[in-house]
């Protein structure tokens, strides 16, 4: 992180704001609670998340922050792709020709697969267990959403990588997006370079 850009610090400081406020909440409502977040950002568009628990009697309350660093910044930190170690690729879109495009863009660094909708896709991440799922979200249902949902509330899936492409480009549509588990989020016609550097920083 310390050599991030500037709007990716301040994001880091926010974020770490916000796991203050959760520490504080035992001293303000005379409960338990436990905070973490993950704020590395290895590359661009990275999510950072805050997760806190307070404890109510035998009911429990979730309370969560999502903060994202800026989809264009950090172009200088783009990843070697030459360097990068390949990773099993999932490319979703109910238009096979463009599912097809994109993953003829990314087979020269990956194994990369496609799928043409969101239940292909679902049984496809069961089967083969990609590491990055590139997934258009204005599919019919399952749509993009409705997998992202589906895989982080599957344990085993939820380590995947999950990209969302679309057309829309409105601040709601990203949060809603992020809200649903994906870690980034691409507007099309896709920035292919920038769609590697996101894959390449996979773990």
């Amino acid at each position: 992180m310390s050599e991030g850009c500037g709007k990716c610090k301040r994001a880091q400081a926010r974020l770490h704001a916000a796991i203050e406020v959760v520490k504080m909440a035992p001293a303000l409502t005379g409960r338990p609670s436990a905070a973490r977040a993950d704020d590395s950002i290895p590359v661009s568009g990275a999510r950072m998340r805050c997760t806190a628990a307070f404890q109510r009697g035998a009911t429990g309350m979730d309370l969560a922050f999502s903060l994202r660093a800026p989809a264009a910044a950090c172009h200088s930190r783009r990843w070697d792709l030459n360097q990068a170690l390949p990773r099993r690729v999932l490319i979703v879109d109910n238009y096979v020709s463009a599912a097809e495009a994109l993953a003829e863009a990314c087979s020269d660094h990956h194994d990369v697969r496609f799928v043409g909708g969101g239940s292909a896709a679902m049984e496809m991440a069961l089967s083969w267990r990609p590491r990055v799922m590139v997934l258009d979200i204005d599919m019919p249902a399952p749509n993009g959403l409705d997998v992202a949902t589906m895989i982080r509330e599957t344990s085993h899936l939820d380590p995947i990588m999950l990209i969302a492409v679309t057309g829309r480009d409105a601040a709601f549509d990203r949060e809603e997006a992020l809200a649903h588990g994906f870690d980034s989020y691409l507007t099309k016609p896709v920035d292919v370079d920038l769609l590697l550097t996101l894959i390449a920083g996979a773990e």
